[in-house]
């Protein structure tokens, strides 16, 4: 993340903390090591009703490694956001807008 001087904030949605060791064949520490160094702006955004990670660990993971970033919890939302989508990028929008200053999306 910080190598690239052209990312300038971070937004995970649905971060899988509960199963990173998988999808990351084992390098999950690598990626939360990442997180944590990064002094760049980050939001969190997860479903309360996660299929992979549940509130409490997903809590904890970011504790430990990104206890400054935002997080938006979305109440009834699993972990692909189904039927909740345009809500989902309304708020990373505006997270962004805020975060970055950037002008209002015309799109939205």
């Amino acid at each position: 993340m910080d190598a690239r001087p052209e990312i300038v904030a971070y937004a995970g949605i649905a971060f899988p903390f509960s199963v990173l060791w998988a999808l990351t064949l084992f390098n999950g520490g690598t990626v939360r090591d990442a997180i944590q160094r990064s002094p760049k702006p980050k939001l969190f955004v997860q479903g309360d009703q996660d299929n992979f990670t549940s509130k409490g660990n997903f809590d904890s993971a970011l504790a430990a490694v990104a206890p400054t970033a935002e997080v938006q919890w979305l109440a009834r939302a699993d972990h692909f956001f189904f039927g909740r989508e345009v809500e989902l990028v309304r708020l990373v929008v505006a997270w962004l807008q805020r975060t970055l200053a950037a002008p209002p999306a015309s799109v939205l």
